[in-house]
């Protein structure tokens, strides 16, 4: 994805911010070996883009599991409180949303995970990517995931 914000944050070098490229590549140079880092990636977007009442419907469905959601990453853009639970409060909030009753939501438009990402975190557990003791080139593909657009028609970027 294309004009993510990522920072890297660690004790020797403060932070450092990039922007991704039109390929979504990103690439910090020469960090001090054997230290803890935080990456941290953020995109802004307009707050409804893609966000329809069919994205309301599909979350009920899967907090009634009549259709669950069948991969993390989906549960990621249905907890729009992001209490590591989606519940009928996130559909409370998303429907706030689309009648403008509020215009703002935890973390951004946009979150970001790993590759791997297992839906299982505690609360506050998006955007920030730890890298432990780190000792060589390291990879760390991120996910970009819309909040409430479970149908993902808003496409990767907006």
């Amino acid at each position: 994805m294309e004009n993510v914000t990522v920072e890297l944050t660690g004790p020797v070098i403060g932070t450092i911010s990039v922007l991704t490229d039109a390929d979504g590549n990103y690439t910090f140079n020469d960090m001090p070996s054997g230290e803890d880092y935080i990456i941290h990636a953020e995109k802004d977007g307009s707050i409804l883009n893609g966000i329809t009442t069919y994205d309301l419907v599909l979350i009920m469905k899967g907090v009634l599991l009549i259709q669950p959601f069948d991969n993390p990453f989906l549960f990621l853009a249905a907890d729009i409180n992001l209490s590591g639970a989606v519940t009928s409060l996130d559909m409370l909030l998303l429907r706030q949303l689309i009648l403008s009753i509020t215009t703002t939501v935890p973390e951004g438009v946009w979150r970001f995970a790993t590759e791997d990402f297992d839906y299982n975190p505690p609360a506050g557990y998006v955007n920030d990517i730890p890298v432990t003791n780190l000792q060589n080139d390291v990879a760390v593909n991120l996910i970009g995931v819309r909040f409430g657009d479970i149908n993902q028609s808003a496409g990767s970027c907006d």
